[in-house]
């Protein structure tokens, strides 16, 4: 569901305002971003569209505020691959999002 790393970074600095600002719409911060990658204002919605579902097979993780050891542990409770941004457009469901955006 994301095309470009730019939607992450977009919708994590709107989570990381809003946090400030003690505005969340959410009870977390992680649950925040994945609100805001969200054009629905359903919580729910945004959770069950950009959330890890069973079917999943690629996971954008993001980690905020990382002291240099949550990434690495995380890392870890990861079972595949890591791999590079750059396909995020080649592994993208090009006709979901278009069909979301309607």
């Amino acid at each position: 569901m994301i095309l470009d790393v730019f939607q992450v970074l977009i919708a994590a600095k709107k989570a990381l305002y809003s946090a400030d600002k003690n505005s969340l719409a959410t009870h977390g911060l992680h649950t925040e971003l994945i609100y805001c990658l969200s054009g629905q204002r359903s919580i729910s919605a945004a959770l069950n569209t950009f959330g890890v579902q069973a079917e999943s097979k690629h996971v954008v993780v993001v980690v905020i505020d990382d002291d240099g050891e949550t990434f690495n542990t995380i890392a870890t409770l990861i079972d595949g691959k890591h791999g590079n941004l750059d396909v995020l457009k080649d592994i993208s469901d090009t006709e979901k999002i278009k069909k979301m955006c309607d």
